[in-house]
């Protein structure tokens, strides 16, 4: 199946959902978007009136903290829109610029979890190199360096060949006619797929038979 062709069944199936599935979703993806949202913003309260937390190791973890305030404040917004409306409410413009900041910041947040392990494996296993060199400032310059290729990354993506398999495009696209087409096209390519697997099916039947 291609893409484009995978894209649309998708795209179809999301807009002909049961109510109950589409509370059911949006009901969970809110929930997601409020846990994280408040939880995170905890966290960063507290780092903020606590100076005793602000070792080394928490740098890290206020790192990741804003990486998922941001997740949830700008990409659950338009995820949780789609979920309802069962369309594209954003448009492809937007769509891609979405993609690109869920791209980057899963990525970024990776790198983050990187440089803890390294943090911690060189606290517990080389404690005198660890008290050299992981101070405040290398830190920081790690981290910006991590941000910073998971950011070139994203832009390496982007610019190549291969961004149309990574940044969703919505399926239909925002005219009454493209989505009727799109969904006709689904229609039929389901219709064909299912044609072709029982003619398989037949297929094996008869071969069984003539076995025995």
């Amino acid at each position: 199946m291609s893409d484009r062709v995978y894209n649309k069944r998708m795209a179809y199936e999301l807009a002909y959902r049961t109510l109950a599935q589409i509370i059911t979703e949006s009901s969970f993806l809110i929930l997601i978007a409020v846990i994280g949202f408040l939880g995170n913003s905890c966290v960063l309260y507290v780092f903020y009136k606590s100076s005793r937390l602000r070792s080394i190791t928490n740098y890290y973890l206020i790192v990741l903290a804003i990486s998922d305030i941001t997740m949830t404040t700008v990409v659950m917004p338009t995820t949780i829109a789609v979920a309802m409306t069962g369309r594209d409410v954003i448009g492809v413009t937007v769509g891609q610029v979405i993609g690109i900041f869920t791209y980057t910041l899963v990525f970024g947040s990776l790198q983050t979890t990187s440089l803890i392990a390294v943090n911690r494996f060189f606290c517990i296993t080389k404690p005198s190199v660890y008290r050299k060199y992981f101070k405040p400032r290398p830190a920081i310059i790690m981290i910006i360096g991590a941000w910073l290729f998971a950011i070139s990354n994203i832009a390496l993506v982007y610019v190549s060949a291969i961004q149309e398999r990574i940044f969703c495009h919505f399926f239909p696209s925002e005219t009454s006619s493209s989505r009727n087409r799109a969904t006709e096209e689904s229609k039929s390519e389901m219709k064909r797929q299912d044609a072709v697997a029982d003619l398989g099916r037949a297929r094996n039947i008869v071969e069984e038979k003539e076995t025995v």
